[in-house]
């Protein structure tokens, strides 16, 4: 079988972390590392019926199997599935009313088809059976994935054996492996395996990033040069979560505690993003793995389960207020005293708040006013620090808060240009800034793949750097000439 990784990268196996890839040769930051089409792309378990073929959300089914979904605007799914599945005894609504089924089905089915390859390559893929069989997901997916699978299809299937143990290893092999991905409606809303990208190993602070494109394909490239003999790892959870909320997503979906040097630090890397303010003397409390905080400038303590029911409030509140920024705005000023500002729940915020003045910045009907620039100019700022020591080198995260920098710094600049509060020699300046901010950010994406959203931000910035830089000429010969 051909090299998936021509020869950057081979795969080895220990006890800790199972398989995994390690470098087989200095790695460049930015280079790809691998290019790989998924094996099975479904819909998230708990998805609204998708069409079976572009997985846009429809209430419609195909004419010809009369199972998978099919919207009007596809006029076939995959010949094999729908050709099996015609032939089965199914009822009309078995997969809308079962719709959970939809991943492990595509699974029996790929499994099925003797023209699919390297069907051992998926069944080999970690599932973790024996710690699911203690948990409530076992029970879960007994009830709404084995039960109307082995009902309707259990003597279906001739080449794979259709039993309970064996479909719990499917969803499992999907909940420990799989990628979430975008859909065509730009959400999250997909799952697909890929078995050569799934060898990744795990790092809170990673030395790769994943891009997925509109026909998801995936493409992993290094954020920073990686040494030949180096792990390669990339993220599995939000890089934006403090240690607790990332260690417990990590032992719950894939059954391991993480020791990376985030993880390992309390006040992680000097971002203190899970710290909180004193009571006593307002300093900041690293978290502990004890039962109580203490202050180690005032030996002051607070116990970890009044801290975990705070931050659960304030994620509650947070969700609450979505879209109403004058709300948000008042739970950021609220919050500052007793958290970090870096904490991740005031970085959520902030975020959050951060999302609705780009979308009245980009209105091109609105005309925002200098405070709504200010203000998102400043909470860029607050941001971006923290981004770039959790997503250190090339970074997706950091080249759109820059890019969300640029446009309102722009903006402000050409207004008091505009309204003479500024010279020429000023804004030149200025527009220099907003230059150097634009181009970094541009070469932070340029590894993106071309057909994603982030490949398309990209077009945009290099577009607005085109334009920006005829400015920059038409004020350089302005100066030269007075």
């Amino acid at each position: 079988m051909d090299d998936p990784f021509n020869g950057k990268c081979i795969i080895k196996c220990n006890k800790i972390i199972g398989r995994h890839l390690v470098a087989n040769k200095d790695i460049q930051a930015g280079e790809t590392i691998l290019k790989e089409e998924p094996i099975i792309v479904s819909p998230l378990w708990h998805s609204e019926p998708r069409c079976a073929n572009c997985y846009r959300e429809t209430s419609t089914i195909c004419k010809t199997c009369t199972i998978f979904p099919l919207c009007s605007q596809c006029s076939s799914h995959d010949q094999f599935d729908c050709t099996f599945i015609k032939n089965q005894e199914l009822p009309v609504n078995f997969l809308v009313e079962n719709f959970a089924v939809f991943a492990p089905l595509k699974a029996l089915l790929y499994l099925e088809n003797e023209t699919t390859q390297n069907h051992h390559t998926f069944l080999e893929m970690e599932c973790h059976t024996e710690e699911r069989k203690r948990e409530l997901i076992w029970e879960s997916y007994k009830r709404t994935v084995v039960e109307p699978l082995l009902k309707h299809l259990k003597e279906a299937f001739r080449r794979t054996p259709v039993n309970e143990e064996f479909i719990q290893k499917i969803c499992g092999i999907f909940d420990v492996n799989a990628f979430e991905i975008r859909g065509p409606d730009g959400i999250d809303c997909l799952r697909a395996i890929y078995p050569s990208a799934a060898l990744m190993a795990h790092s809170c602070i990673a030395n790769t990033l994943v891009s997925v494109d509109d026909s998801f394909q995936i493409k992993i490239y290094a954020t920073r040069l990686i040494r030949k003999d180096e792990l390669i790892h990339y993220n599995y959870t939000n890089p934006l979560l403090g240690t607790a909320e990332r260690r417990k997503q990590l032992a719950l979906g894939k059954y391991f505690v993480c020791e990376c040097k985030r993880c390992a630090d309390p006040t992680e890397l000097g971002t203190h993003m899970s710290s909180i303010a004193c009571l006593n003397c307002k300093k900041l409390v690293s978290p502990s793995e004890t039962e109580q905080w203490s202050c180690a400038n005032c030996s002051s303590t607070v116990l970890a389960h009044d801290v975990k029911e705070l931050l659960k409030e304030m994620d509650t509140e947070i969700r609450d207020a979505a879209g109403d920024l004058r709300l948000m705005e008042m739970l950021l000023m609220r919050y500052l005293p007793r958290l970090n500002p870096s904490h991740y729940i005031i970085i959520d915020l902030k975020q959050n708040i951060a999302s609705i003045l780009r979308d009245i910045c980009m209105d091109p009907m609105s005309k925002p006013g200098r405070k709504v620039l200010e203000r998102k100019i400043q909470l860029c700022d607050d941001i971006i620090p923290v981004l770039t020591v959790v997503e250190p080198g090339i970074s997706r995260l950091v080249a759109i808060a820059l890019y969300e920098k640029f446009i309102p710094m722009l903006e402000l600049a050409r207004r008091e240009y505009e309204t003479a509060e500024i010279g020429d020699v000023l804004y030149l300046d200025r527009l220099y800034v907003v230059e150097s901010i634009l181009r970094t950010a541009i070469e932070m994406l340029l590894y993106e793949q071309v057909q994603s959203a982030e490949g398309r931000l990209l077009k945009k910035a290099l577009r607005e750097m085109g334009s920006l830089r005829k400015t920059i000429s038409y004020i350089q010969n302005k100066i030269r000439n007075e």
